[in-house]
């Protein structure tokens, strides 16, 4: 907001939003295990320099533990809008994601 108003800009409201890979598990090896074939692939629609690794970093790919701190620092950058990708091999398992997200993440954000 500073870098707004030092350009004029200071009296516009804005949102910002970023857009993230999700993969949650109950440790940071089970949901980077299972995130790992399709990060793989998403590689070829990011810059050169993109690797698996460095789209799980810029994502939230972990434990509800590591994925609420990603998130916080997301938040204090200024963050107000996800879209968030989930990575999942099966419905089942899709649904096996959100419910841990609701149950362990979601509420150290009310």
């Amino acid at each position: 907001k500073d870098a707004a108003a030092s350009k004029g800009r200071g009296d516009v409201d804005y949102d910002i939003a970023t857009e993230v890979y999700v993969s949650i598990a109950e440790t940071s090896e089970q949901a980077t295990s299972q995130a790992t074939r399709t990060l793989s692939v998403l590689t070829e629609g990011f810059a050169d320099d993109a690797t698996p690794e460095a789209i799980a970093k810029a994502g939230l790919v972990g434990s509800p533990d590591e994925i609420s701190e990603k998130l916080a620092r997301y938040v204090e950058g200024g963050v107000t809008h996800y879209e968030m990708k989930f990575v999942y091999q099966s419905i089942d398992h899709l649904s096996e994601q959100l419910a841990l997200f609701q149950e362990r993440v979601i509420p150290n954000f009310r």
